[in-house]
Order: structure tokens, then sequence, then C-alpha cells
């Protein structure tokens, strides 16, 4: 293997870097990130490496075999028309690094129009698509043209250009043959993975406590279902005064238009704005809450929230949207929401706060599933290398 190419999301590559060089986890994150297995890898393997990301702090960094990028997209990239340009645009400028730094293999995350990349395959570059997220909503495919054409040509793709695939849940697996039913390259499943010791620091969620805390960890964005939460809170207040504690973690579009309507409305008392925060911080919110709440819209195709993982991995009842693909790895341990609306959300909150025992089920159901997360076997990391095996020993 002459050198790898990581095409990463849009996190700071270049910090969790750093942060691996002093020895430390990345402290704005619970979860490993995936850079840092990224990294973790090609020093275990001596392979070199080059990694880019769209943060908007743009900056290089090369340091030995690693060579990095945090390199932002042009705003004018991301809309309509544009965003399919950009992902063509994007697509050349991976091809124009790999050949830069010699790299005949590239690992490339958070893409629609897949088939672009074949631009690299025509270079003799192999290709490792990682997916973080589905095709589709689960359960709502699209069939208008647009869309067709696009898994047309991303089937194509597949069955043409891709040497391993790495999916982050069983539901990006199960679209993917769906779109490409002769997949003839092999699918390797990972899983989000955690340090177990930063999880047994968490307290267990107190009983009889006057005040029942709900958290919300992710982006102010509509189609995350923030807005619905709100008005869930507001619902909650009106019936239980003072009991209900919401504490919203994440920045977003939606976190000026949320604070004027706290404001207006007199409701920071029970729905709080925390903003970002580090790991540390998280872990306390962790410890404080009694129920994880991702109320992800129908217009957002996740391949799995990590959120909900952590939900379980701190023995908290977990509600999930039913947009989320969350079942087929943490099965009961989440409790399926059929609508976000704030009246079905609003009885579903009750029911584990008036019935002790269905709350304490709902705590249970999560010691099951917990252990995969904890599982270097089950990692990111792990896929790579399995990924990496199969091109190597078919290119020998």
């Amino acid at each position: 293997m002459k050198g790898i190419l990581y095409a990463a999301g849009p996190g700071d590559i270049i910090q969790t870097y750093r942060y691996l060089t002093e020895g430390i986890n990345d402290p704005s994150q619970v979860a490993f990130t995936y850079s840092k297995q990224f990294y973790e890898f090609c020093e275990e393997s001596g392979i070199p490496a080059v990694a880019v990301s769209s943060n908007p702090k743009a900056e290089v960094l090369q340091d030995g075999q690693f060579t990095l990028y945090n390199q932002p997209k042009p705003s004018w990239l991301s809309k309509g028309v544009m965003y399919h340009l950009g992902q063509i645009h994007t697509s050349f400028h991976l091809l124009k690094l790999a050949r830069k730094h010699q790299c005949n293999l590239a690992i490339v995350s958070n893409y629609n129009d897949w088939f672009s990349l074949a631009l690299l395959k025509l270079f003799g570059i192999c290709i490792v698509p990682t997916l973080h997220c589905t095709f589709w909503t689960t359960g709502h495919k699209p069939n208008n043209f647009k869309n067709k054409i696009i898994r047309k040509l991303n089937s194509w793709f597949w069955q043409h250009c891709v040497s391993a695939t790495i999916c982050i849940s069983p539901e990006c697996e199960k679209q993917l043959r769906e779109i490409c039913p002769k997949l003839n390259s092999p699918v390797f499943q990972a899983r989000p993975t955690y340090l177990k010791a930063a999880f047994s620091e968490i307290q267990p969620p107190r009983q009889n406590s006057e005040q029942f805390h709900l958290l919300f960890a992710g982006r102010l964005e509509e189609n995350k279902g923030v807005l619905e939460l709100y008005e869930t809170a507001k619902l909650l207040e009106k019936s239980h005064p003072g009991i209900f504690k919401w504490h919203i973690c994440g920045t977003g579009s939606l976190e000026n238009s949320l604070e004027q309507r706290i404001s207006t409305d007199q409701s920071k008392d029970f729905f709080m704005l925390k903003g970002h925060l580090d790991r540390n911080q998280m872990l306390t919110y962790f410890s404080l809450s009694h129920v994880f709440l991702i109320p992800t819209r129908q217009d957002f195709a996740e391949g799995l929230n990590k959120v909900a993982i952590e939900g379980v991995l701190s023995g908290r009842p977990v509600i999930v949207s039913k947009y989320i693909p969350a079942t087929d790895i943490l099965g009961n341990a989440v409790i399926i929401a059929e609508q976000i609306k704030p009246s079905y959300l609003n009885k579903l909150i009750l029911s584990l706060y008036d019935d002790p025992n269905n709350y304490l089920n709902a705590i249970r159901s999560t010691e099951a599933v917990q252990d995969i997360f904890f599982d270097p076997k089950c990692s990111w990391k792990a896929a790579l290398a399995k990924s990496v095996n199969i091109i190597h020993t078919h290119h020998e």
C-alpha cells in the first residue's frame, strides 16, 4: 500500500491528531473519533496517510507519515444544482490530493453523488466508502426522477468502482444492497466505539426526584425535531409545573430563534439551552438526566444516531423517532416514538414519569446491548483494517 487518503467529515481532524500525539482522547467527543482510529491504524501499519476535512478552520499539518488538511467547502457549493456540482468539485480535489501524495486507496465518507468518485478509479485508486448516513430516511424511499437517476448511477459505481464498503449500521447495508443488488465487493459493519471507564463514572438516575430531567444532544435544526421538543416542554410545564427540566445541548441555525421564543414565553427555567459542551460536560448531563430524546424528523436520513447509543450506555431510557434506524442494533433498549407530535411525545414521557416500573424496565433493557460499543473488534478501525487487508490480498 503506497498511501491512504481519508476524506472525513467536517470535524477538526488536525486538532484530533494533536490530542493523539499528546496521548489523550479528543475532549470534545464522547466516542472515539473516526479520524483518531484512522491515525492509529496507519501508525500501526506504517502506511503513509493523507486526511482532509471540510472543517471551517483552514489549516495544513505535516508530521512524519501524516499530511492533514482542514479545508472548508465554498459556501456557494452547498445548495440546489450547485450542491451536485460541489460533489464533482470535491471528487476532483480528492483525485488531485491522492495523486500529489501518491495514494492508491481512498477512504471516503459523507457523499450523496458517490458516482462522481469514479474519477479516482480511472487513475487506479481503490475506493472504500464509509457509510455514516443512509441513502434515504428509513421507511421513506424517495421515487422522484432525480433520486432514481442518482440511485442508478450510484448502483453502477458500487458494482464497478468500489473495493469494499464500511457501514455504520445494518440499515446502511440494507439500503446499499437494495440500490446495488449485484454488489460483488465485501461490506464490513462497524460500530461507534467508547471508553468503558467514562460511562462507569455516570451515576444511576435519581429515583423519586422532585424534578425529572430530559436531555437532547445534537444540532439545533428543524430536521432534528428541536421545535417539537420545545412545544412538548410547554405542555408538560402546563400540566406539571416545575417538574420537567429540559437540557438542550448543542448549537445550530435555530439557536437564536429558540432564545427569542424562550425569552418571550418566559420558559428559561424549564427549557435550557446549554450550547456546545465538551466530553466531561456532556457526561455530567448524562448523569443528571432521566431520559434521552432524539426526535429526528422524516427529512433527515441518519445511519445511526450516536446519542441514542450514549443514552443506552448511560443506562437511561432513550426515546427515538421511528425515522432513526436504531432497533436493528439497540433492539428493545430504545423506545420508538411513532410520531414526533408534541401531544404524542408528552404522553410517552409521562408514561415513564408516572409509572416507576415502566421506567425501571426501560433502564434494565439497556444492559443487554452495551458491550458491543466497548469492543475494539466491532470498531470502525477494525473494519478499516479488514478493508485494507482485502485490497492488499487482491492486488498481490
